[in-house]
């Protein structure tokens, strides 16, 4: 039986003794407001709440930009990390015409073009070559809006590039025929560039071979054009990242992992209904805090030289409405303290006051990760951590579990 559970009946039977002493002495003074109530003015108690179910769900995040919004970021790459499995991330990404251009870009010819990018972020193996692929675009696309899920169809493979992920700039030439095919959509300035915005599809850049995944900035990136003695730059417009899960994680039954980007989240649940809550039915509360746990060591251990593995920057909570309509955030921006996510404040003493006075608003709690330590919480990262799960012990020691710390003052 859950500790707290036996605590509060240890405690409600101590009252009810009372009760039946004080009505010996004075059945009079029971009930009337006469003389001291013994269920009245307890001692505040505090008790360790486990949830019922700890699991994931895929939430896949927005990762589609356009101009200078967020997410700027982009991936491209794959990587088999000894702890989290494979991830396999793809990046796509369109240009636009600078607002002026010279005679010469208008005129022509084409004599060469090439992409820039530029890496921000690597998730992986530093020290080995990676190689990824350029392919056409068939058709535009949007990415408003647009997520980690999306599908998108592919052209045909334009060429490849090798690089290591931490050189600052990584430059790729397209081929004669790529340019020979795609010149006069690149030099049509109709209507303000407008005719280019409505033709050109952009690219499509995926893993060859290496181990790593590597951000780009997509403003940071561009198509670069020569034509004589002119390059001219068409900037980033548009870009967009989509991530699968090749492998599952390799972890112990007793730990979870997530992952921003993809949009692996955690979620839990308490049983009000049933033992050992239903105990605390009616009874004030004075402090709640959620405590779940991270497990920092798992990673440190099973790390190889030279491999890189982004966390994420933050945390946000939020709780799904019982008829399952509503998600509603609870609180963001929570970083790990002390190896945990701790959420504590105004919302979660709200969430239990109403769960033991009224009725449970939430069905369920979602922990989604945000952002790496590769970036700001509000960029495209693919940061990952592990949490603990209910440990097999926690009635006895709920502290390496994630769980609800809930302070009451019983009548």
């Amino acid at each position: 039986m859950h500790i707290a559970r036996l605590f509060l009946y240890a405690f409600f039977l101590s009252g009810l003794m009372l009760v039946l002493l004080a009505c010996d002495d004075d059945p009079s003074g029971v009930g009337v407001g006469v003389g001291p109530d013994p269920l009245e003015g307890g001692e505040p108690i505090t008790v360790d709440l486990l949830p019922n179910t700890v699991d994931t769900e895929r939430a896949p995040a927005v990762a589609g930009g356009v101009g200078t919004q967020s997410p700027q970021r982009f991936f491209a790459g794959r990587v088999d990390d000894p702890v989290a499995g494979v991830t396999r991330a793809e990046g796509f990404f369109n240009v636009r015409q600078p607002a002026s251009v010279s005679s010469s870009f208008v005129e022509g010819p084409v004599d060469g073009a090439f992409l820039r990018f530029a890496p921000v972020s690597v998730y992986g193996d530093t020290t080995g070559t990676l190689s990824l692929t350029v392919y056409d675009m068939p058709a535009p696309w949007s990415p408003d809006e647009a997520r980690t899920d999306t599908t998108l169809a592919s052209g045909d493979a334009v060429t490849s590039v090798d690089f290591l992920p931490t050189d600052e700039e990584v430059l790729i030439p397209l081929p004669e025929s790529w340019i020979q095919e795609n010149e006069a959509t690149l030099r049509d300035t109709t209507d303000g560039g407008q005719s280019f915005l409505d033709t050109f599809a952009g690219f499509r850049i995926a893993h060859e071979s290496g181990n790593a995944a590597v951000g780009f900035n997509r403003t940071d990136a561009n198509l670069s054009v020569v034509t004589g003695s002119d390059t001219t730059a068409l900037e980033g417009r548009a870009s967009l990242t989509t991530v699968e899960r090749d492998t599952a994680p390799n972890l112990p039954d007793d730990r979870i992992l997530v992952q921003s980007g993809f949009g692996q989240t955690l979620t839990f649940a308490f049983d009000f209904e049933n033992p050992p809550l239903d105990t605390l039915q009616g009874v004030p509360v004075n402090r709640a805090e959620f405590v779940l746990p991270v497990d920092s060591t798992l990673f440190f251990e099973n790390t190889p030289e030279g491999f890189v593995r982004p966390q994420p920057s933050d945390y946000e909570l939020s709780g799904i409405s019982t008829d399952d309509a509503q998600e509603v955030t609870l609180a963001s921006g929570i970083s790990v303290v002390t190896d945990a996510v701790r959420i504590t404040g105004e919302n979660p003493l709200q969430v239990f006051e109403d769960s033991f006075l009224r009725t449970p608003p939430f069905q369920r709690f979602i922990v989604t990760p945000r952002g790496g330590t590769d970036g700001s919480s509000d960029e495209l990262s693919l940061g990952v951590s592990v949490f603990h799960r209910v440990a097999p012990d926690a009635d006895e020691d709920p502290s390496t579990s994630p769980r609800a710390t809930v302070t009451v003052t019983p009548f």
